[in-house]
């Protein structure tokens, strides 16, 4: 609705630039005097509830004559009913403001002037006796129409209805040559401003590139130093295994085979990490020892004038001899 006033400035040039003087009056006069608001519902509203704070019952159903002429009797059939329940509750609300303004001569005049019409209506006969209450606002009837919320329910419905018949009614050429260009505009508003978000957001990732560009040089170089400890670790290891294994080498003894015996054996026999090996005779048999001593245990033997052979390996070296 906010494109009609464009509108209106539009045509207003128009008649001055042809010269119709007389027309652009009228129409000036015509708009200050507009019954339709504009098609704002909220100052339709407050147009008729100024007939009802006037407690001017005429102009009130003189007004709603003509939005019901101008609107509601072009609706479809299945809306009569809803604007035949709003002009009740808009009635009923005249009737409850003039009590609540202490004005009873109007609420007796209502009644004076619309009798015939309301006579017989299930929906005004307990209304009729409004005049006649002490206090309406304490009546179990009555009461609901005295509160705020009563009053706040039937404006917002009635501002909606209002809304939903200026939205769906059929638009002038003119006026909707004008919606689409502001339509237009208005995405090209939103074009721009998308533009100028996707120019930030390119802005933002080239900031965070370069930040994880030098994130990454900064990395690098600690892996660098990393590398080159990880290098000398194991080349320090590498000669400390080949130290190692430069120690475990092992080593030659001579072992004594010398033995309390009339004949002489064999020359000393070469073992490993002074391990003594198997003695032979000078026939070249094998003598088999009880068992293996090494070079400190031999010693042993030879001090202590022990004969390593059992009796028995002895006489059967001297019986072959």
């Amino acid at each position: 609705m906010n494109s009609i006033q464009p509108i209106e400035e539009l045509i207003k040039e128009y008649l001055l630039f042809r010269g119709f003087s007389l027309t652009f009056r009228s129409f000036e006069t015509d708009c200050r005097n507009d019954r339709d608001k504009g098609f704002h519902a909220e100052k339709i509203i407050e147009d008729l509830y100024s007939f009802i704070a006037n407690s001017d019952i005429n102009g009130l159903l003189d007004y709603w004559e003509y939005l019901n002429i101008r609107y509601f009797s072009r609706l479809d059939a299945r809306y009569f009913g809803s604007v035949k329940k709003f002009k009740l509750s808009l009635l009923r609300y005249y009737l409850v403001y003039a009590t609540q303004q202490k004005r009873k001569e109007k609420v007796l005049e209502f009644f004076d002037t619309f009798e015939a019409d309301l006579n017989g209506d299930q929906e005004w006969s307990k209304w009729f006796g409004l005049p006649f209450s002490k206090n309406p606002a304490a009546d179990p009837y009555f009461e609901p129409f005295f509160t705020k919320q009563w009053l706040e329910t039937f404006t917002a419905s009635l501002h909606n209805f209002l809304n939903t018949i200026f939205q769906n009614m059929p638009w002038p050429s003119l006026l909707c040559f004008n919606i689409d260009r502001l339509h237009k505009r208005a995405l090209e508003n939103e074009i721009q401003s998308l533009h100028n978000v996707i120019v930030d957001l390119k802005t933002k990732i080239e900031h965070y590139d370069a930040e994880i560009a030098n994130l990454r040089q900064a990395a690098a170089q600690p892996q660098e130093l990393l590398n080159h400890i990880n290098t000398q670790r194991y080349t320090k290891s590498l000669l400390d295994q080949k130290n190692k294994d430069t120690h475990n080498v092992p080593q030659f003894s001579i072992v004594s085979n010398t033995y309390h015996s009339s004949r002489s054996l064999t020359p000393p026999q070469l073992s490993y990490s002074g391990t003594k090996s198997p003695e032979t005779c000078s026939d070249g048999r094998s003598m088999t020892p009880i068992s293996e001593y090494d070079m400190v245990d031999t010693q042993k033997l030879l001090n202590e004038d022990i004969n390593p052979f059992t009796n028995t390996n002895q006489e059967t070296y001297l019986e072959q001899m």
